[in-house]
């Protein structure tokens, strides 16, 4: 692996730094928020999830937009619990 900003990130059993940026492949966001890859596809399309960055041919997805989203759906599932 190459030495760049992204590099620890990436890398399996990294530990984040206090306030670190953490970056997820789409495999991990299929587990994580059991959609398929086609259908976060379609929501990035429709602008209802985060859109990726890209490095170099990979795709990877911010987790703290990730985790944004998640709460707004358990929010928007849940009507007037705080």
């Amino acid at each position: 692996m190459h030495d760049s900003p992204l590099a620890p990130a990436l890398r399996e059993g990294a530990a984040p730094s206090a306030g670190a940026q953490r970056l997820e492949r789409m495999a991990d966001l299929e587990a994580r928020v059991g959609l398929k890859k086609s259908q976060l596809w379609k929501l990035i399309r429709e602008g209802s999830f985060p859109a990726p960055i890209k490095c170099g041919r990979s795709s990877l997805f911010v987790s703290r937009e990730v985790d944004a989203w998640i709460e707004e759906r358990i929010r928007a599932s849940r009507p007037g619990v705080p």
